[in-house]
Formats: structure tokens, C-alpha cells, sequence
């Protein structure tokens, strides 16, 4: 199996690459390979026994997604995003980072043929709880934070 996790060097994407490495597996099955990207250099977690690739770069920039899954991996968890606090200064780079980089992950990997469920998207438990239930009418409610909004209208791309 083949693992891509976007966000690699953040705190979660850190702490799941080391999980993944040190189990070896995922739902039982033996992963090969792990591919990390960030917008810094990601570590290598240690004692992976299979191959690993840590690179850096920006899934907004044109042809960075389409390079980052160019080895159709199997797992995709992306995780890669401008958090609040920088969101809420420069609205641009969240929109770009946390939109912009989501949709076009999300497009190269319908374009390789991935099922949507493939791609696994993170936000902050605190600042999306219940916000994905929709209001009556079928909206869905308004995210509190700067960060969330991009993210949840590229869940709905």
C-alpha cells in the first residue's frame, strides 16, 4: 500500500506518519510506501522499513497536486492547511492554501480515477463540531473560523 499524507511536517501529519511507520500497516494491510509533503521539509519517521519520499511543496502552485499523487497512491490523508490565526491575516493565502490546494488535490485524484472516500480531509474538531449538519433547508451551517470555510466549500467541490 501506498500512503500520501499532504501536511506532513504539521503537528498531526507528524504524528501520523510515525503511527504509520511504526505499525507498518493500515485496516490490515502492509504499507510499501509513504510520501510526505509540506510546504517545509518533512521528517522521516523513523523505523519504516518500506520506502519513503519527503518533499516540499505547495498544492495550490499549478501542477503540485498532479505531481504529488502522480504515484496514484492508495491513502491520501490530507491534512495540509493554513490554520486560523494566519487565515484570519491573510484571507487570500487561506483561500488559496486551504481551497484552492483541497480542489485540486481533490480533481487530480478523481482525474486518476480515485473514489472520492480516498481522500480524507482534517479541520480542527473545535471549529467544524456539527458544523457539517445542515440547517433546516439543507444548508449547510456557516464555519466560525476563516480556516474552515475554504476547506468545507472544497469538501463540497
Amino acid at each position: 500500500m501506498h500512503i500520501l499524507i499532504t501536511g506532513a511536517a504539521g503537528m498531526i501529519g507528524r504524528k501520523l506518519a510515525a503511527r504509520l511507520a511504526k505499525d507498518g500497516q493500515l485496516n490490515g494491510q502492509k504499507i510499501d510506501d509513504l510520501t510526505l509533503i509540506d510546504v517545509v521539509a518533512p521528517e522521516k519517521p523513523a523505523g519504516f522499513t518500506g520506502a519513503i519520499e519527503a518533499s516540499t511543496s505547495d498544492l495550490s502552485n499549478p501542477g503540485a497536486a498532479a505531481k504529488a499523487i502522480a504515484k496514484k497512491p492508495d491513502v491520501i490523508f490530507h491534512l495540509a492547511g493554513v490554520v486560523s490565526g494566519e487565515a484570519e491575516i491573510d484571507f487570500d493565502k487561506g483561500y488559496r492554501v486551504n481551497l484552492d490546494g483541497t480542489r485540486a488535490l481533490y480533481k487530480r485524484g478523481c482525474d486518476f480515477a480515485f473514489e472520492q472516500d480516498q481522500i480524507r480531509h482534517r479541520a480542527e474538531d473545535r471549529e467544524v463540531h456539527d458544523q457539517r449538519d445542515p440547517e433546516p433547508g439543507g444548508n449547510p451551517k456557516k464555519p466560525i473560523s476563516p480556516m474552515i470555510r475554504p476547506a468545507m466549500a472544497g469538501w463540497r467541490y
